[in-house]
């Protein structure tokens, strides 16, 4: 790839790819759509039955007609479960920084010049105020302060914000030196992009920069290649961690939930597709002929109880009572009413400040 494209690339999350799957999320989050959606007080109750593959199955299936070609690629499951995910990280790992320099992704409103300087102001404010002192967060000078970038795709906007805080060097207060920015993404092939961008490499020589290979919603370690220091719960930071999420969180996972009636619902996903004959999985382009079909199953409010860290799954809980309070209290009518979680983007936030002794304990 041209050495260039990091003046032409963008970011993971402003992505074409994850927009076809935010398109699933709000057609799941539709009590009636078309003719073909089922109501929610339709859906078998049973959740075992509500995940089988069936023809008898009241379903509601998405931009194509009841009697199209569809083959189930996968039964009915939890939406952040879904092989909807798989295939979006399926098209990025494949397509690379093409990604955007191609066009397929749009960037450019999230990874401009103005956007890296506000960041970086950004950063210089929270800066200001934690060496006030009167803060719970304390500074170390002397010790290492990580700015974590999640997803960063072809790293243009972490161009941008990188050398925007140099040229804020003898103002803001913390020394330079002692400050690393860390681009970030799942895949090995933007890494390796980075590693060879010329554009890139005065920060690295200067150890104001480093790169690691993090999914953000599943790992809980930070390694970092140039310095070989991982940062992690075992393994702390001193001072508190700077992340920057720049348009990453509507690519992260999400669960999707109904009230309907007062009873709240969860929502799942059965994967199909509308392409003859047998389907590659792993064919990055697969996503353009997915055709899914939806159900809402009965479900409670410790939903994530079981299944979700012991220090997140009573805050989760209390969301989700909000909300069947609020639509019980506030829908006469009964027309009922979706909420998406971002609980891909709730992991990440764990995963990266359990990384600082600094971290918020809930």
């Amino acid at each position: 790839m041209a050495s260039s494209e990091i003046e032409s690339g963008g970011n993971e999350g402003s992505c074409g790819c994850s927009d076809v799957v935010v398109d699933q999320i709000s057609l799941l989050s539709l009590k009636e759509k078309t003719s073909e959606v089922s109501k929610p007080d339709e859906v078998v109750p049973s959740a075992e039955s509500s995940r089988k593959c069936d023809e008898d199955d009241r379903e509601v299936a998405l931009n194509k007609s009841p009697t199209s070609a569809w083959t189930c690629l996968e039964d009915y499951k939890r939406f952040s479960e879904s092989i909807l995910w798989t295939f979006m990280m399926n098209f990025y790992d494949k397509k690379g920084v093409d990604s955007w320099s191609q066009g397929i992704v749009p960037y450019f409103i999230t990874s401009n010049a103005y956007i890296g300087r506000t960041y970086a102001k950004l950063l210089y404010g929270f800066l200001s105020d934690l060496s006030r002192g009167d803060t719970h967060m304390k500074l170390n000078k002397n010790e290492k302060l990580y700015i974590v970038e999640l997803g960063a795709g072809a790293g243009k906007f972490s161009f941008f914000m990188i050398k925007a805080l140099w040229e804020l060097k003898n103002i803001i207060d913390f020394p330079i030196v002692n400050i690393t920015y860390v681009l970030t993404d799942f895949t090995e092939s933007n890494v390796n992009f980075w590693k060879g961008h010329h554009a890139l490499q005065p920060y690295v020589e200067s150890g104001q920069l480093d790169f690691a290979i993090f999914d953000a919603s599943n790992d809980e370690q930070i390694r970092l290649i140039n310095s070989g220091i991982t940062l992690s719960k075992e393994n702390p930071t001193e001072n508190p961690i700077f992340v920057v999420a720049n348009y990453i969180f509507d690519t992260l996972c999400h669960d999707v939930f109904h009230v309907d009636a007062g009873v709240l619902k969860e929502g799942v996903v059965s994967v199909g597709t509308s392409k003859e004959g047998e389907p590659d999985l792993q064919d990055p382009d697969i996503i353009e002929t997915i055709n899914n079909k939806y159900q809402y199953v009965p479900t409670e409010v410790d939903y994530y109880c079981d299944i979700e860290r012991d220090v997140d799954a009573p805050h989760l809980k209390n969301v989700l009572t909000w909300y069947k309070t609020y639509f019980i209290e506030n829908d006469p009518n009964e027309l009922g009413a979706s909420v998406l979680l971002p609980i891909g983007s709730i992991r990440a936030l764990r995963n990266t400040t359990t990384t600082t002794t600094q971290s918020p304990t809930t």
